[in-house]
This record gives structure tokens, sequence and C-alpha cells, in this order.
């Protein structure tokens, strides 16, 4: 466990993706490329009501205080990096629902085919199709676009 100055230690200099929307924020204090791939940690400070759209790792604060927390990925997935943030930058644009999901089902499938998130129970049946757009997205350059935007690497 680390102490909060500590926590924020490790944040200090890291991009911050905010999602102005739900009023969350993340920001990676450890990425892959900082531990050749082992792990990753992103820490979130979510606001009361937050919650990701439900796949195998679906959680919402349903508390009155905001929740601070990381999680460790292993290993490492800078796809997931990178496709998280976009996200989180794509809410301040106007581009996701009140709940997070993109408004544009190609985004949608860009951001759930190339971060490698998986639908639960019977929405599982819909993957096959999110790939296809994905594959869609892909070929339009659309991938591409939201990177340019919404990716701010170091």
């Amino acid at each position: 466990m680390w102490t909060t100055d500590q926590i924020t230690r490790m944040r200090t200099d890291r991009p911050v993706y905010r999602d102005t929307v739900q009023n969350n924020e993340i920001a990676w204090i450890r990425t892959g490329e900082d531990t050749g791939g082992e792990y990753s940690l992103p820490y979130s400070d979510s606001s009361p009501g937050y919650g990701v759209f439900p796949h195998f790792h679906t959680w919402r604060n349903t508390g009155d205080a905001r929740v601070r927390f990381i999680v460790e990925v292993r290993p490492a997935y800078p796809e997931f990096e990178k496709w998280l943030a976009v996200l989180q930058n794509m809410s301040s644009d106007g581009m996701t629902h009140p709940d997070g999901r993109p408004k544009n089902p190609y985004h949608g499938a860009l951001i759930m085919v190339g971060s490698d998130i998986h639908l639960a129970g019977r929405d599982r049946l819909m993957m096959p199709v999110f790939h296809l757009l994905a594959r869609r997205a892909r070929r339009k350059g659309m991938d591409r676009e939201l990177e340019e935007r919404y990716w701010h690497q170091r």
C-alpha cells in the first residue's frame, strides 16, 4: 500500500486524462513502458455515481464521496493504456453518452477491440460485430484521428 504522499509523488509530471462529464480522472502512474511490460498502474479519482459501462470488470462509485484507487494491470497492455486515455478525453468534447459510452459506434468498437475489453453475459454475442466495426473504422482512418486528437504521449 502507498500513502497519499507517495501517490502524489508518483503522479508528478504524469499526464492526467479527464472525463469532465462524469467528473473522473485517470493518470498512469506506471506504464508498461516504465516497467518493461510487466505491469501498469492507473490511478483513478472518481466522483459519486461514476462507473464504467458493463463488461467483465464493471464497477460504480455508489457512495457520497470521491473514490481514489490504483489498479494493477498485469501484464501491461499499451493499447489499453492508450484507448482508456482516449475515451476519457473524448468525453470532454461531448463525444460520449452520460454513462461514458462513445456516441459513435465506430469509436466504441475501436476502443473495445483496441483495449481488449470483453462484454459480459449475452452482450458478449455482439463482440464479432464490434470487431467488424473496428476494422471498418481503421480502414477509414478513424483510429489515427482519435489518437492524434486525444492521445497525449510523453
